[in-house]
């Protein structure tokens, strides 16, 4: 019986033992690859920022030239590369609120506050458009928000001003 079953096992050993040397080869070819993508991610990420560094510097020049479209351009440029970027993106929407394009810079800042809902200078950023659009009840929301939020460092300036700019709003005009 032993040997009925041996002989019946046998062919699958050898084919099982060459799926195993098959599997470590494809695992040893695997691993050089797995770095070297994981090397030429980096690298791209790494080219990005810089990128973006370079639009972020021409959209400051053209600033200092007063011009306003390229600025919001070069910005704007700057941001695509680096989606992730908050300073760029607030940039970007001082430069557009400068330009009086109110409705544009709110939607830049809507966007980077659903993905930051919490962060305090987006939510001031916006308070700030809110007020230049009139918009009371929104800019006394955004700036509870930016009051209430999360700052990078120490951020007790950043809340005062904050309710400043609101109380302010808040008071009734004489």
């Amino acid at each position: 019986m032993r040997s009925l079953l041996s002989n019946q096992i046998g062919p699958y050993r050898k084919v099982f033992s060459i799926d195993r040397r098959v599997l470590l080869i494809a695992v040893i070819g695997l691993v050089p690859a797995w770095i070297v993508t994981g090397a030429l991610v980096q690298s791209h990420k790494t080219y990005r920022t810089h990128l973006a560094v370079e639009w972020s510097d021409r959209g400051e020049a053209a600033l200092a030239r007063r011009d306003l479209s390229g600025a919001i351009d070069d910005f704007r440029a700057a941001a695509r590369l680096v989606p992730q970027s908050i300073s760029t993106e607030l940039r970007l929407a001082a430069v557009l609120v400068s330009a009086h394009r109110l409705d544009d810079a709110h939607r830049e800042l809507a966007a980077v506050r659903d993905a930051n809902p919490k962060d305090g200078s987006v939510n001031l950023a916006l308070a700030r458009v809110a007020v230049e659009r009139h918009d009371t009840a929104a800019a006394i929301s955004y700036y509870q928000a930016a009051i209430n939020g999360t700052w990078a460092g120490d951020a007790f300036d950043e809340r005062q001003a904050a309710e400043r700019e609101m109380r302010a709003l808040q008071r009734p005009m004489r």
